[in-house]
């Protein structure tokens, strides 16, 4: 059978001391005795003066050193307290007084009378160590779902009191507890409290990674799907129809026409409209122009080439446009030329050239349909599209990391184009990391479908972006040793020197080197970030086992190390869509840990709370000074009406809305060269 709990002992402790005074302050009356107990001594003279300490109580624990002691009297107006005289004021009096750990009483006196309480002072926090889990640990779903919190508390002051995780009592022996908590996929933190019966708290904190894990450089597929909707490919050819300037088909019309002998010199119409129409496989182009006016130069046989032109009053061209990912993983484009169609009525030509109109409708179809469909191919895979969006580079300091997307495959229907791609990530980590059994690889749950109706949609899972953050991660872009003129343009509460440091965690780091030398900051995160979405439709990214190492560089010296500190970080981001701007609210909550104390032990409150307050506000100042425009005018369009949602069924999938339009920079500044290959 199980011997009684430490718990329960301290509770029969308390009950027999208790039991003892009453025994004792029975005796003392029957024997006609007014004198004292052990804890609380009262001697009262016949002058008429009651004196009582009501602070500290008998018998307490009290875990500061210095304190003011407070008591009432009667009939005095001064008492003497351990020997400082206290005023009395309406009956009131206190003092401020100091004491050595342990055992200590005060003593309060005024003409022959006196009282005394004793209690114990503690002022030493307890010692916690946790044996598990480690600093940055990880739990493969397929091996486990629970993690063991191990360790022993120790207090020789006041004597242990109690030993929490996440603020609940767990049972312990003589300070030695292991216990199991269930684990959930992500980032699991864990608070270890060690509690003194004078309530000194030493804390520890750990955090556990869990959830199935994978190879970090297998690429992802289908993790980013973009939905075109019939209207948003209507808006499209507005981009188009915008772009087909005269300047910009003229560029083509030679070789449209370059079999014949006819060269192209000058085209205008009066209005030229494209409609863009998805159908099952492939887009139907239709092209509308009224008033087609080209001019050229023909020669006949070996005759002096002449000038002259063709009017057209109107035409439509249809061309029915496939859209393809070819063996390379590049957008392709094809038009079948059985499949285009050119509505021209002989009676709509006009020409002084000396052809008849059957031939000039001929010769206008041929060229007008190769014009067409060598400038909708051109536009679309040499400028609208472009491979190089396809590689995301992420960059901090000297640290550059490139995510490659995969275009999967293009589907066209109805309904609409749905293009899928792929995440390729990279392989060699940074060798400052420290390598993790695997990536964090969560299933995503069943599409639910979204409720925007934007034209233009991209949807991903949380599942991608977690591994883009693992890739980010491994590559070291966190990693970084940060001092001097690596802060240029940040401005911090405080100077990063020995003196700065000091004036924010503790004076005797002025004592170890010169105060004017430079300090270093090294960042070690032992967890790759992890995204959470919340049912605000706001993400969030938990960061854990954050590590910052703070260093003295004096010059010509090695550096020194005096202290590690562990953050636990909730960040919150919330996109604001502001009229035309895009506005980023972060808000950052923050929790610490000292880590590592190689010099000396600080004040671990006050410096968890000045390091995670400091954490907590930097990034509202650098969101306050963050935005983006919603009307930013990309290569080719514009996007606006940025909107997001969290959706699937356990929401763990996002999507972002979009529209677009035509950009006029674009427009007037690009010309197509249908001779540049590249």
């Amino acid at each position: 059978m199980k011997s009684t709990s430490r718990a329960t002992n301290r509770i029969l402790d308390h009950i027999t001391i208790s039991f003892l005074i009453l025994l004792v302050s029975a005796a003392s009356m029957a024997c006609g005795n007014n004198g004292t107990s052990t804890s609380n001594q009262n001697e009262n003279g016949d002058d008429g003066v009651e004196i009582e300490i009501t602070y500290p109580e008998a018998d307490s624990f009290e875990n500061r050193s210095r304190f003011r002691v407070r008591g009432t009297a009667e009939g005095t107006s001064t008492v003497e307290v351990n020997g400082e005289t206290a005023s009395v004021s309406g009956g009131q009096w206190e003092v401020l007084l100091d004491f050595n750990d342990g055992p200590a009483t005060v003593t309060a006196e005024a003409a022959d009378t006196s009282v005394s309480v004793d209690f114990f002072v503690d002022t030493v926090l307890p010692e916690l160590v946790i044996e598990t889990p480690d600093r940055g640990a990880v739990v493969d779903a397929a091996d486990d779902d629970i993690v063991i919190i191990k360790g022993q508390a120790t207090d020789e002051g006041s004597g242990l009191l109690a030993i929490l995780i996440d603020g609940s009592i767990i049972d312990d022996e003589d300070g030695a507890f292991e216990v199991e908590r269930p684990l959930r996929e992500g980032i699991n933190v864990f608070t270890v409290v060690a509690r003194d019966r004078a309530h000194n708290e030493t804390t520890e904190v750990r955090a556990v990674l869990h959830g199935p894990l994978a190879d970090p450089s297998e690429a992802i597929d289908q993790a980013v799907t973009m939905d075109i909707t019939p209207g948003g490919i209507a808006d499209l050819a507005e981009v188009i129809e915008a772009y087909a300037t005269p300047e910009q088909i003229m560029g083509f019309m030679e070789g449209g026409f370059g079999d014949s002998d006819l060269t192209v010199t000058e085209i205008d119409w009066d209005e030229l409209t494209f409609e863009i129409v998805p159908r099952d496989g492939y887009l139907d182009i239709e092209v509308y122009i009224t008033e087609l006016h080209v001019e050229g130069d023909y020669q006949v046989d070996d005759a002096n080439p002449d000038s002259g032109y063709i009017h057209i009053t109107e035409m439509t061209v249809r061309l029915h446009l496939e859209v393809y990912v070819d063996d390379d993983g590049e957008l392709a484009v094809a038009v079948p030329q059985d499949s285009a169609e050119v509505d021209l009525e002989t009676s709509d030509i006009d020409s002084d050239l000396p052809f008849d109109n059957n031939t000039l409708r001929a010769l206008i179809r041929g060229g007008i349909v190769f014009t067409f469909t060598d400038f909708v191919t051109d536009l679309i895979t040499e400028n609208l599209y472009d491979s190089g969006i396809l590689t995301q580079e992420f960059e901090f300091l000297d640290r550059v990391i490139e995510i490659r997307l995969i275009l999967e495959e293009v589907l066209i229907s109805t309904n609409g184009v749905r293009v899928n791609l792929g995440i390729e990530f990279p392989a060699d980590p940074h060798p400052e990391v420290q390598l993790l059994p695997g990536a964090l690889h969560r299933a995503t749950s069943s599409s639910t479908g979204s409720s925007l109706t934007s034209p233009f949609r991209l949807h991903s899972t949380r599942t991608a972006l977690d591994r883009v953050l693992h890739s980010v991660w491994q590559a070291g872009l966190f990693h970084q040793t940060i001092g001097g003129d690596d802060l240029d343009g940040i401005r911090l509460p405080f100077d990063l020197t020995a003196d700065g440091l000091a004036s924010l965690l503790d004076q005797r780091i002025r004592d170890i080197h010169d105060t004017d030398t430079p300090v270093e900051l090294r960042f070690r995160p032992l967890l790759p970030p992890v995204m959470e979405f919340d049912d605000n439709d706001e993400i969030l990214v938990d960061i854990a086992d954050f590590l910052i190492d703070f260093y003295l560089r004096p010059e010509g010296e090695d550096s020194t190390h005096i202290l590690s500190v562990a953050l636990y970080l909730t960040v919150e981001v919330e996109i604001v869509l502001d009229e035309h701007e895009v506005r980023f609210n972060i808000d950052v909550d923050a929790d610490g840990d000292i880590a590592e104390e190689p010099i000396f032990t600080f004040d671990r409150d006050r410096t968890v709370n000045l390091i995670t307050d400091l954490i907590e506000v930097i990034p509202q100042l650098a969101a306050g000074n963050l935005s983006i425009d919603g009307q930013a005018n990309f290569e080719w369009a514009s996007i606006g009406d940025l909107l997001l949602e969290i959706n699937g069924e356990s929401r763990d999938r996002i999507t972002a809305g979009l529209t677009i339009s035509p950009a006029t920079d674009f427009i007037e500044d690009d010309e197509v060269d249908p001779s540049d290959d590249d």
